[in-house]
């Protein structure tokens, strides 16, 4: 109750530019037939990253930090990226995958399976399934 209390309103923008993202993945077959996808690396980089305050009496003050707050907010913008990938990848995108259609019917006693029978070969420019 001794301290002096200071409030302040305003807002901050933010902006990141310039932003990279290396992804390795590993194409493999699933116990049904299908492909699946992991991720063997991950690495993103954000070029730039401001963050600037407005609306304050204390803005100028706030932007004397603000590139202290940059660098802190690109590594970390560079992490939490790389999860989220990484979580799409793992789940939505093998969701996805193993939802698809596997076997057309061609009439009442003839169908096409088109299960993998083994894992894909990848190459620098092409899948071969």
């Amino acid at each position: 109750d001794h301290w002096p209390h200071v409030s302040d309103h305003g807002w901050v923008h933010i902006s990141a530019s310039e932003i990279s993202i290396s992804l390795e993945l590993r194409v493999g077959l699933s116990d049904k037939g299908t492909l699946n996808v992991s991720t063997v690396s991950c690495s993103v980089n954000v070029g730039k990253a401001d963050v600037t305050f407005h609306g304050s009496s204390w803005s100028w003050l706030y932007n004397l930090f603000s590139g202290t707050i940059s660098a802190s907010l690109k590594s970390k913008l560079q992490y939490k990226v790389c999860l989220l990938v990484k979580d799409v990848v793992a789940n939505d995108l093998n969701e996805d995958l193993a939802t698809l259609d596997l076997q057309s019917d061609i009439d009442d006693y003839c169908y096409i399976d088109y299960s993998l029978v083994q894992p894909p070969f990848v190459i620098k420019d092409a899948l071969f399934i």
